[in-house]
């Protein structure tokens, strides 16, 4: 429940733009802009669509809150951190990016590049915070 509070806290910040009515709609734009009980139960259900699949969904939530906090801070997106078609196909990107979980192959001596990209959030949410 604290991953999600947090995502929604990070989602908030950025006082997103509601997405075009043709649009794809995803939960953190449904419940922000959701004004009934249908909109909360179909936020409900894309968020469960969201994080089908993974064995911790805690650390999806997570990592869509740091990719939301890395836009919002990032030079050259200042004009779309706070469009949610934008937020939207980020946290699509990330997930469909953690759904794949490189993993380190000493062997072959691969790197996780899973691991760096979320020591970047880390570092880049700790030197930017909210």
């Amino acid at each position: 429940m604290h991953e999600l509070i947090t995502l929604a806290q990070a989602y908030t910040s950025v006082n997103p733009a509601d997405c075009p009515a043709d649009d794809p709609q995803f939960f953190l734009n449904t419940l922000w802009n959701g004004q009934d009980e249908a909109a909360i139960e179909k936020g409900a259900q894309e968020l469960t669509a969201f994080i089908a699949g993974f064995a911790d969904p805690n650390a999806m939530i997570a990592y869509a809150r740091r990719l939301i906090k890395v836009a919002k801070h990032t030079p050259g997106l200042e004009s779309q951190h706070n469009d949610a078609t934008f937020l939207h196909e980020l946290v699509n990107l990330g997930r469909t990016y953690a759904a794949i979980d490189p993993v380190d192959d000493s062997e072959s001596g691969a790197k996780d590049w899973k691991a760096a990209l979320n020591r970047f959030a880390i570092e880049f949410e700790d030197r930017f915070p909210l």
